[in-house]
Formats: C-alpha cells, structure tokens, sequence
C-alpha cells in the first residue's frame, strides 16, 4: 500500500519565516560591523594590515570600530586600508598615534583616558555627522590630520583637550561644546564654509598662518549657560574672516593682545573684547536686540574709515549696550 505524506503547511510557515528572520540579523549585524581591537602582538610590522596586531587575529573590515587599549603593543601604527570606512575609534589608554592612509568614519572619535594624549594623523572624511570626543579633563586629543565634513556637522565634546590641527573643508560645520578647551589650530587656513557654533567651554584659535573659521558664520552661546561660559579667544591675529558674529548671553568674543577684523555683529547680550593692547576690527554694522541681559563691548575697538551703525533695541536690562571700548576710525551712527 503506498502511503502519501503531507508536511504541515503552518510548520513549514514558521521554519521560513524563523531561516527569514535568522538571514535578516545576519545581514543587520554585518551591516553595524563588529569591534576589532589592536594588540600589535605582531613580531615585524605596526600595520593595520598584519593580523597578528589585532585581537583573534582577525582584521578589520569596512564597518567595524576601531579599540585601542591599554597593554597594547605598537602603540604609533601605520594604517594600510586607504579611504576605508570605518564606524568609530575609541582610546582606552594614551600614547598611540595613528598614521597611514586616509579613512572614512561614521560614528567619530572617543577618547576614555587621562593624564597624557592620542595623535591621530590620518586625514578623516566624515559620512555622517558625528561627535569626537576627549571625555576626561585631563587627556588630550590630537587630530592633526585633515578632516573633510563634505556636507555634515563635527561636534567635539568633553572635558578634557580636543584639537583639530589639520585643514578642515566642506560646505558642513563645526560645534564646540562640553566644558573643556579645544583648539582650531595647525599651520594651514581652513577653508570649511558652515557654521561655527560654540555652545559651551572655550574654542581658542591658534592658527599661526590665519583664518581658523574663514567662511560661513559663528554663533557664540545658546542662551542656557552663565554669562562667558561658551567662550572664542584668539590665540593668534587674523584668526576670524569678514563673517556675520551672533553672541547670545552667555557668549565672548576675545580677541586677547591680537588684532582681527570681522563682519557685523548682533549681540543678544554677551560680550565681545580685546585686551589693552589687543584691537578688535568692525568690519560691518553691530546690533544689539532686545534681551534681558546687556551687551558689553571693551577693549580697542577699530570702527573703519567709514560710519558704522549702532542699532541697539530697547528691552528691560537698563543699559542695553555699555561701551568701554577705546573707539577709533571713522563715525558712528546710533539708532
């Protein structure tokens, strides 16, 4: 007798969808990439490329995030991988630095350590906005190769030290925030042309050529912190172009014992300043808009050889503009 035997359409259902959703994680977690982390337990060479330098002997692939940790060897290695994207790099000690081949990341930089620094030389190109990161006061972050933001925006963040010491480019723009001091510096212009916004802590400017935020524009505070907690101090001459400043109340311009010139300002309270033997330059008109904090405006302050208008709106602070600045140049118009 011949026996026909028919599988159960549901088990048959449930085995697929479970084979659909095991393909579908598969391909989600090779999506995200995995964590590779350097040992440089190679006996011959410091190169990304050397499996021996990374934990399990498995070399990272496009997607993954990049650890260097404490008890590595090789800490100054050399990337071979030009222009391949990976998601992020995280310190977990000091005294590496990174060279090699340009790369792309997605996710940005974190430095977890204290006490000394992390170099890194690879010119970076951002595919997303992201955030590099110094989380300790007392560590220090060097980026010192150039940095494209193509479109996109850089944050850096933290209390300890970040700087950006490379030629920054792209039409996207640069955040400072997190209470700890970072620098703009390097020897070459750079040539980015959004937005600079400094939300908290201190953004100096020490570029020994010019221009560390040539093009766009800068906004100075966000009207949440204490009045001078989001702060840009010039390290340097000639550190800002002829751009549009915004100063919100908890924000400072200092230009220190340096001269600059720069666009219009519009104060909605703040402070901008040089010191006695700095000299700030107006290369347009100020503006002060009603607000419930006054604008100061002290130090030396060049108005040009033309009149520069004051419009200074009416609000409940008193005086809505106090003006110790030394003023020199041509006249002013007070409306």
């Amino acid at each position: 007798m011949n026996v026909k035997s028919y599988a159960n359409p549901t088990v048959n259902l449930a085995t697929g969808l479970l084979l659909s959703l095991a393909v579908f994680l598969g391909s989600a977690r090779s999506a995200l990439g995995a964590t590779r982390v350097w040992t440089g337990g190679s006996g011959s060479s410091s190169d990304w490329n050397y499996n021996w330098n990374w934990d399990g002997h498995i070399l990272p692939v496009a997607g993954d995030d990049l650890v260097f940790p404490a008890g590595a060897s090789r800490r100054v290695n050399n990337n071979t991988y030009t222009g391949r994207s990976f998601r992020s790099i995280t310190f977990l000690s000091t005294g590496y630095t990174l060279r090699g081949e340009n790369i792309v990341l997605t996710e940005g930089i974190t430095a977890n350590f204290s006490g000394a620094s992390n170099t890194v030389e690879l010119d970076i190109a951002l595919a997303a906005d992201q955030t590099f990161t110094c989380n300790i006061s007392s560590g220090i972050l060097f980026v010192n190769g150039n940095i494209n933001l193509g479109s996109h925006r850089l944050t850096t963040f933290g209390a300890g030290a970040v700087h950006l010491g490379g030629v920054i480019s792209g039409s996207g723009g640069v955040t400072k925030n997190g209470s700890g001091t970072h620098w703009l510096d390097g020897s070459l212009v750079n040539t980015y042309s959004g937005q600079t916004r400094v939300l908290r802590g201190t953004l100096e400017l020490a570029k020994t050529s010019r221009d560390a935020i040539r093009n766009g524009s800068l906004v100075i505070g966000d009207n949440v912190g204490d009045a001078e907690s989001a702060v840009v101090h010039e390290l340097h001459k000639w550190q800002i172009g002829m751009i549009p400043i915004t100063i919100n109340t908890d924000g400072l311009l200092d230009v220190g014992d340096f001269e600059d010139t720069v666009g219009a300002i519009t104060f909605n309270g703040g402070k901008a300043r040089s010191s006695a033997t700095g000299l700030l330059q107006l290369g347009g008109n100020l503006t002060v808009n009603a607000s419930t904090a006054k604008a100061y405006l002290e130090g030396n302050v060049y108005m040009g050889s033309g009149t520069r208008t004051f419009d200074v709106g009416e609000a409940t602070a008193g005086y809505d503009l106090t003006v110790t600045a030394v003023l020199s140049g041509g006249g002013l118009a007070k409306t």
